[in-house]
């Protein structure tokens, strides 16, 4: 009896569920084949979400299965980060440390692993028959590798990528560079999309290597950049020049909200001045704007900030 309610409340759950946030589904009468488009939705959902995040950085850092929303929404997120120097690995959640199970670079396997949970718990919705989710389930890596691979040249300005042979090699190419050299995440994307294209690859390279990163650039992941500049700016000649540059600043944010400049909001507020905060607030409602009122903003994380608790590393409670 109590396993039969069980099922039963998962129904009315999951009819509700659908008339009221995929009301374009809805046949007036549950079928198994429209809890599978369903679930089928809310899986492209949950890969594109997670496509966003990686595109900006954004690190969730607390992915459990009740932390994840069918609607494709970001909820629940307490020790949150955004990628700094690049890092795959890295996770701003203090007792993730160890296994680092929600690191930047696991978000999208995570995501996957999460849509499975969920494939068990509305398993009596198909009638115990596990084909249709396996099904939904198989599509979900093609899924996130076409959203990821349009973000990846939407950053890089490839407006016409898909025509192209070598694009994905091209791209590949640079987040080996990102990897192995480490540049701040949002800065240097920022100054990728700002940067004069028709200035020798050298220069450019010598640009990012100042404006975005945290030690100097060694002369084997400089020449690694140079190369890489010259073969993307030779790639962009074939592109309209003005729908990169729209392109690249509405994909790359100037400004994220850095743990550091909330710490700094905190801390004024403590003392009774809000100014910070309110200020902190209307930027960030614009983070592909130049406001350059706001520059300072926009910089590398501050030196004071590497070490301080609550800027690059947070628990639940914080």
């Amino acid at each position: 009896h109590a396993a039969h309610r069980e099922v039963s409340h998962l129904k009315e759950l999951a009819e509700y569920v659908v008339r009221e946030h995929y009301p374009h589904l809805w046949t007036g009468t549950p079928t198994i084949d429209m809890y599978q488009q369903w679930f089928a939705e809310v899986l492209q959902r949950t890969a594109r979400l997670i496509a966003q995040w990686q595109r900006v950085g954004f690190v969730h850092a607390v992915m459990n299965t009740d932390n994840m929303s069918i609607l494709g929404q970001t909820i629940d997120y307490g020790p949150y980060g955004w990628l700094e120097e690049y890092d795959p690995q890295w996770t701003p959640n203090f007792i993730d440390q160890q296994g680092r199970r929600y690191s930047y670079g696991n978000q999208p396997e995570i995501a996957l692993w999460n849509l499975y949970r969920l494939a068990n718990a509305v398993l009596p919705l198909f009638d115990d028959e596990t084909g249709p989710l396996e099904e939904v389930l198989g599509t979900y890596e093609a899924v996130y590798d076409e959203t990821w691979n349009r973000i990846r040249a939407d950053k890089t300005g490839l407006v016409t990528t898909g025509q192209h042979d070598n694009d994905k090699q091209l791209l590949d190419r640079l987040w080996e560079i990102l990897e192995k050299s480490s540049p701040d995440y949002t800065v240097f994307f920022r100054t990728l999309s700002t940067m004069d294209r028709t200035r020798p690859a050298a220069e450019l390279a010598g640009q990012l290597a100042g404006a975005a990163y945290y030690k100097p650039v060694e002369d084997a992941g400089l020449a690694a950049l140079t190369t890489w500049l010259a073969d993307w700016t030779a790639r962009l000649s074939a592109e309209d020049s003005m729908a990169i540059d729209r392109l690249m600043r509405s994909s790359n944010p100037k400004y994220v909200l850095r743990n550091h400049i909330a710490i700094e909001a905190i801390d004024a507020a403590e003392q009774g001045d809000y100014s910070i905060l309110h200020r902190v607030a209307q930027m960030i409602k614009q983070p592909y704007a130049e406001q350059p009122d706001n520059q300072a903003y926009a910089a590398l994380r501050p030196d004071w900030a590497r070490t301080r608790p609550g800027c690059t590393m947070l628990t639940c409670s914080s």
